[in-house]
């Protein structure tokens, strides 16, 4: 797909569909011919669009960040999407369902980048040194692809399926912590339905954070003092429903929770 017109449009008709809260199956053949790199480019144009009307990029998100998920996506590397404003929620927030077709959530360590990270060549030593601090996330995942199994084109292009992010209130200092082995446990209205450790994140949070700025480098991008970076799913992706309450708790990073209506 040629830069310019053909992926500015294909941005622009994406975003009306996710505005309105609707699928975007409707567009399976344009995403059937999508390159993975012309599917980054389309996700950077539909977040150029949205920065257009006055939202703002707070980070990155990465995806695909277990072996599972990779083979179950056939990819053999990660995927980041785009983190916006118009996203943002704080711990203890009601987080409305109206604006996706469905919704699903997921638990996850927030790095706050402290210094530029600008790849390529970082690894995880340079993401610590990097990083101001860790918090506790939620992230909600935009179920706007109703078919099975996804395609890593469309993900990619639909923003990684990126819907928001619940922050915890507790940014924690990275210093005599191992996120490697740092515990968490999701419950939904006060039940516990799994439990996991960073090690799930490609062995290390951090190095989903490395991955990230290498991988942004080829898109002249780079990681920026204040940017929030999820790092990926630790336990499998829950499908949330109005009315249910949902809370992540870590052994050191304190917690964050929110109520779907």
């Amino acid at each position: 797909m040629a830069v310019g017109g053909p992926v500015e449009s294909l941005a622009a008709q994406i975003l009306t569909h996710l505005d309105s809260g609707q699928t975007v199956d409707h567009f399976a053949d344009e995403f059937a011919d999508l390159s993975i790199d012309d599917a980054y480019r389309v996700q950077l144009a539909l977040v150029a669009q949205r920065c257009a009307r006055g939202e703002q990029i707070i980070g990155r998100k990465v995806a695909f960040t277990s072996r599972g998920t990779m083979s179950q996506f056939g990819v053999t590397e990660s995927a980041f999407g785009t983190i916006l404003s118009g996203g943002i929620f704080a711990d203890g927030d009601t987080v409305p369902l109206s604006r996706f077709p469905a919704v699903g959530a997921e638990a996850e360590i927030a790095f706050m980048i402290g210094d530029l990270l600008r790849g390529p060549g970082v690894t995880v030593a340079h993401a610590l040194q990097a990083t101001k601090g860790v918090m506790p996330a939620i992230e909600i995942i935009n179920l706007c692809l109703t078919h099975t199994p996804w395609q890593a084109a469309e993900v990619i292009a639909t923003n990684a399926v990126h819907g928001g992010i619940v922050l915890g209130g507790q940014l924690t200092p990275i210093e005599g912590l191992n996120l490697r082995y740092e515990g968490m446990v999701v419950e939904v209205d006060g039940e516990a339905i799994g439990s996991g450790a960073g090690i799930e994140v490609l062995g290390h949070p951090a190095a989903s954070v490395a991955w990230l700025a290498n991988k942004l480098a080829e898109y002249e991008l780079a990681l920026r003092p204040g940017d929030i970076v999820l790092s990926g799913s630790i336990i499998r992706m829950l499908e949330v429903n109005a009315g249910q309450t949902m809370k992540v708790t870590f052994s050191r990073l304190g917690s964050v929770g929110a109520r779907f209506v």
